[in-house]
């Protein structure tokens, strides 16, 4: 089959996949949350108290910040082997690192924190010495392995996929400015107050803010579209790029087993945010496409179109 007949054939079946969702979400997102959320959310709660659930929450964000951890490892290691002050410049890049290590170890704070009933905890200014003091040493090691085990040749590789990497996540802004104006009321909020009138589609912008905001314990109960947990999920979709940069990967088998990993990951993070009533099928379904559409662009935009130009070359 044909490279271009292959691409083809999965623009449609994404497509389909998408269309079927969105219908079924645009008809029945409240049912689907009230049938997910039984036994994982209880009357009157607005967190979940379900294992599962919060594990979710806590591994659901990772593929972001370790994707970001990879673009600092390859761009500071870049910038460490250059000659006089340009070398300098990769110790900007360990401490994004240590800023993005620190922020995860933050994150999983929070939901392990909220899971026990205490999460106004991990708001407290000491205890972003506890998260430096954690995601410091990760970073600095990690940064200390990669320049003593990573060549050039292979660190140039990781430069090409940092791109891929660096475009994908930015599309992280994108969900945060459709947040705000749509005003989605999240399903747990509803059930908070035991008051189901405040829900909405997801095509439709909401007031709710005005309405039930003085209800909710929290100002983030009206941000339920788009879900940003399975944007942050989905960014494990740069990984579709790894067998177009590295040989090793650059078979049938990889190719398959990317999206199988990818997918599945995806879908379980958003199955669960619609579990423990933090989103309805249209947050996460968006979420994961945005997700899936900004890594497959930049894969083609830095890799694919890049490896063209060179052939014609």
């Amino acid at each position: 089959m044909s490279s271009k007949k292959s691409k083809i054939i999965e623009i449609t079946l994404f497509s389909l996949i998408l269309i079927g969702l969105m219908t079924v979400a645009s008809l029945f997102d409240l049912q689907i949350s009230n049938l997910l959320t039984k036994g994982a959310l209880k009357e009157g709660a607005f967190y979940t108290h379900n294992f599962m659930g919060a594990l979710v929450e806590v591994i659901g964000s990772f593929p972001i910040f370790l994707a970001l951890l990879v673009a600092t490892l390859a761009l500071g290691n870049m910038f460490f082997k250059k000659e006089g002050k340009l070398k300098y410049i990769g110790w900007i890049f360990v401490l994004l690192a240590i800023v993005d290590m620190t922020w995860i170890t933050r994150d999983t704070f929070k939901y392990i924190l909220r899971l026990v009933g205490n999460e106004p905890l991990y708001k407290e200014w000491w205890m972003m010495i506890v998260y430096i003091v954690i995601g410091t040493p990760i970073a600095l090691l990690s940064h200390y392995f990669y320049v003593k085990k990573v060549n050039d040749e292979l660190n140039k590789k990781f430069i090409s996929f940092t791109w891929v990497i660096l475009f994908t996540c930015a599309f992280y802004l994108l969900i945060n400015i459709i947040k705000g104006p749509v005003g989605r009321m999240r399903y747990r909020a509803m059930n908070e107050i035991g008051d189901f009138t405040g829900y909405t589609p997801w095509y439709v912008i909401s007031d709710a803010k005005n309405v039930y905001g003085d209800l909710v314990s929290t100002s983030d109960a009206f941000k339920s579209f788009p879900s940003g947990h399975t944007f942050s999920a989905g960014c494990c979709y740069v990984l579709l790029a790894v067998p177009d940069i590295f040989e090793k990967f650059n078979s049938k088998k990889y190719r398959i087993l990317s999206y199988v990993i990818t997918v599945c990951y995806t879908g379980l993070v958003g199955l669960y945010r619609i579990r423990v009533g933090a989103h309805y099928l249209s947050d996460v379904t968006i979420g994961g496409t945005i997700a899936y559409v900004a890594a497959q662009a930049s894969r083609y935009i830095f890799i694919t179109r890049k490896n063209k130009l060179l052939t014609q070359e």
